[in-house]
């Protein structure tokens, strides 16, 4: 009995039955420690995925080729990310619509989910990095927009609120220092009038300045600094300045100013909204019908996060005038809800 039960053993161990080996534990990504570091040939496959995805979707590869990059691409992972924003700025210099929209919306689903700091902060510095003035920066903001309120929801501390402050609210003008030329000393309209003519590390110290300040002169700069003729690395930088002076805002004031003239302010008011859980959904739903694409999904992603992150009714950027009414109809009835 004893050679025929060792046999069989033996026999069992053949087909499958020994202990599985255990792969060694991946290098944490330098640039971003949730993600492993992949190997070249992992990431030459990533960028042919995406590749071909593009090809496919700018209709130059048909058939069941094209499918299969589609298939591909849905499947990827978060450590994709790096290829993937190389991929969105490719897609912006050729003025690819499509492909443009449908990776940015990959990447939105992964910085969605990830609870790394640094991955959000990569994302902020290189999306849309070197892309000169395209019709669909709009993506690019939406995603950098995105990528700064994820930061701060998950960043170490919070913002300390305007009101707290050791002179409870009270504000001190003391007199200022005639010898005194730092930008905290200069007055808004100066800081605004300079930031018309500066450019590059100069704009941004005086953008910074202007951030801190109260009233329209400094929305106004900010606004225009965010406009779509200027150099997207200026452009993307005020509008997130322009986003932290508006969370500053009062609920009326934020109210006001999605009904603003000009749509970078619409667009950073609405996530605004959101941040400060201002009850403005009714507002945030009329805002879906704007004739600026840019507008409208940030009033659908400032609605997405009042609705906790689990709920989007839309509509696509791409929607068509039946798919945005019945995306407006969804919003309405869950906004009803919540009234209720």
């Amino acid at each position: 009995m004893t050679p025929t039960i060792l046999l069989l053993s033996l026999a069992l161990l053949t087909q499958g039955q020994a202990p599985a080996r255990t792969e060694p534990p991946r290098k944490p990504h330098p640039l971003a420690p949730s993600l492993p570091q992949l190997t070249d040939e992992e990431e030459k496959r990533i960028e042919d995925i995406v590749h071909r995805f593009i090809l496919f979707d700018t209709g130059r590869l048909p058939g069941a080729e094209g499918q299969k990059a589609a298939a591909e691409l849905e499947k990827l992972g978060p450590e994709a990310i790096f290829v993937l924003i190389r991929a969105l700025s490719r897609a912006l210099e050729i003025e690819a619509t499509c492909p443009a929209v449908t990776i940015g919306k990959k990447i939105q689903t992964i910085l969605r989910q990830t609870q790394d700091p640094a991955l959000l902060d990569f994302a902020r510095e290189n999306l849309g990095l070197g892309v000169k003035h395209t019709v669909h920066g709009g993506i690019v903001r939406e995603l950098r927009t995105l990528a700064f309120l994820r930061r701060r929801d998950i960043g170490d501390g919070k913002v300390a609120s305007p009101s707290t402050s050791d002179n409870d609210g009270k504000i001190v003008i003391r007199p200022r220092d005639p010898n005194d030329k730092s930008l905290a000393a200069r007055s808004t309209l100066d800081l605004a009038q300079q930031a018309r003519e500066a450019k590059g590390e100069k704009l941004k110290g005086l953008l910074n300045e202007l951030e801190k300040r109260t009233g329209e002169t400094a929305i106004t700069a900010l606004a225009t600094a965010g406009g779509p003729d200027v150099d997207s690395e200026i452009r993307y930088y005020a509008h997130e300045l322009l986003l932290k002076n508006l969370g500053r805002q009062s609920a009326d004031t934020i109210k006001k100013k999605l009904t603003d003239p000009r749509p970078e302010v619409r667009t950073a008011a609405a996530y605004a909204a959101a941040e400060k859980k201002h009850q403005l959904g009714a507002e945030l739903i009329d805002l879906l019908k704007d004739t600026n694409l840019d507008v409208a999904q940030s009033a659908r992603q400032a609605l997405t996060r009042l609705a906790g992150g689990d709920t989007d009714h839309g509509p696509e950027r791409s929607a068509t005038d039946e798919e945005r009414a019945a995306a407006i109809r969804k919003w309405r009835e869950w906004w009803a809800k919540q009234a209720g």
